[in-house]
């Protein structure tokens, strides 16, 4: 793209709060990062090794969620199961802000098996 169309979609992004949202958003990843590793906390197993480098090298709030999974299990192994899921739902208030207004919506009787919600 030309120099024109980087500044007109600048000065849209300006306009209509892409940048403060962009900023929000930095924040947000930067947030859910640090909680995450906190979790996992400081141990020799290369296993957490590799699920510490999945999280500090993601770059977006979707892949944080995805990373749970490692996180969870990774959890497991250090503590528990119940321990584990404990973790991960204390992690739900900072995804929650970014799940789509779709899934934040209370489900039909019989739809609760579908708790997971993939932020956008």
């Amino acid at each position: 793209m030309n120099a024109f169309g980087n500044t007109l979609r600048d000065s849209l992004f300006d306009v209509f709060g892409g940048r403060a949202r962009s900023r929000a958003s930095a924040q947000a990843l930067r947030s859910i990062r640090h909680a995450m590793l906190n979790l996992l906390g400081r141990t020799k197993d290369p296993r957490s090794d590799r699920v510490f480098h999945r999280i500090v090298n993601t770059q977006d709030i979707e892949g944080l969620w995805y990373a749970r999974a490692e996180l969870f299990h990774e959890l497991c192994q250090l503590h528990d199961e119940v321990h584990a899921a404990r973790c991960l739902q204390a992690l739900d208030p900072l995804f929650k802000p970014h799940w789509p207004q779709a899934r934040q919506r209370p489900r039909g009787p019989g739809q609760t098996h579908l708790s997971s919600r993939p932020p956008v």
